[in-house]
């Protein structure tokens, strides 16, 4: 199992050095004055379940879509594209 890993080790570190750094939005980022929309599959880590709901109530004029298509780290990207496409 761990040699499939070693291809994203640097994206684990980065992730991990982004998050530590970030773990709570800023005022700026909770204050930006464009459209919003929270989006994560129907099911991911909990944290990150629990993140995007925290997320979503700090910025109550977002939009929040879960995809029922996508789950943990695994995009569907007909379904995403269909998403995000209906926003732009």
């Amino acid at each position: 199992m761990f040699a499939e890993l070693v291809a994203i080790a640097q994206s684990v570190v980065y992730d991990a050095v982004l998050t530590h750094r970030l773990s709570v939005p800023t005022d700026a980022m909770l204050g930006v004055d464009v459209p919003v929309t929270i989006l994560r599959g129907e099911t991911t880590f909990p944290a990150l379940m629990s993140s995007c709901d925290d997320l979503h109530a700090a910025m109550p004029a977002s939009e929040f879509v879960v995809d029922a298509e996508s789950s943990d780290h695994d995009l569907n990207p007909p379904s995403i594209a269909a998403i995000v496409r209906a926003r732009v």
